[in-house]
C-alpha cells in the first residue's frame, strides 16, 4: 500500500494579494447591488407618495366643485323666483384652492317646462373637475 503524504500548501504572497483583491471586487459588488435595491425603493415610494398627492388634491377639487354646484343650484332657484323671464346664465367667477385663485364656471339653463341643468366646472384643463345637476321646479316654488 502507497501512502500518500499531503503537505499544505503554502500561498505565495502574490496568490494572497489575488484573493484579496477577489474578495474586495465581490463585496464591493454586493455594496452597489444593495444600494442600487435601496435607490429602487426609494424611487418607488417617491413616485407612490407624488401619485397620493395628486389623487388627494384631485378628491379635494372634486369637494370643492360639488360645493359649487351646490351655490349655482341656489342662485338658478333664487334668480327664478325673482325673475319669470331668467332662463339661461354663465356664472364665472374665481375661487380661492389650495392658496391660489382658480376658474370657476356655472352655466344654468331653465327650460319652459321649469326643468333646470346646473353645470359647474372648476379649475382649468388638464386638472378641471365638472359636476352637473338636474331637477325640476314646481309651480308652487314659483310663488
Amino acid at each position: 500500500m502507497i501512502h500518500r503524504t499531503h503537505y499544505a500548501r503554502q500561498d505565495s504572497p502574490r496568490s494572497a494579494a489575488h484573493r484579496n483583491k477577489r474578495r474586495s471586487g465581490t463585496i464591493t459588488l454586493c455594496v452597489l447591488a444593495c444600494m442600487a435595491i435601496v435607490v429602487s425603493l426609494c424611487m418607488t415610494l417617491l413616485h407612490s407618495a407624488n401619485r397620493s398627492r395628486q389623487e388627494t388634491k384631485l378628491r379635494h377639487q372634486m369637494e370643492q366643485t360639488e360645493r359649487f354646484l351646490d351655490a349655482a343650484i341656489l342662485r338658478a332657484v333664487t334668480r327664478r323666483r325673482a325673475d319669470e323671464q331668467y332662463k339661461t346664465e354663465t356664472w364665472r367667477t374665481e375661487l380661492m384652492f389650495q392658496g391660489r385663485a382658480i376658474a370657476a364656471t356655472a352655466e344654468i339653463k331653465v327650460d319652459e317646462s321649469l326643468e333646470v341643468t346646473v353645470q359647474a366646472r372648476l379649475g382649468s384643463l388638464p386638472q378641471q373637475t365638472q359636476q352637473s345637476y338636474q331637477f325640476q321646479l314646481r309651480l308652487e316654488d314659483e310663488s
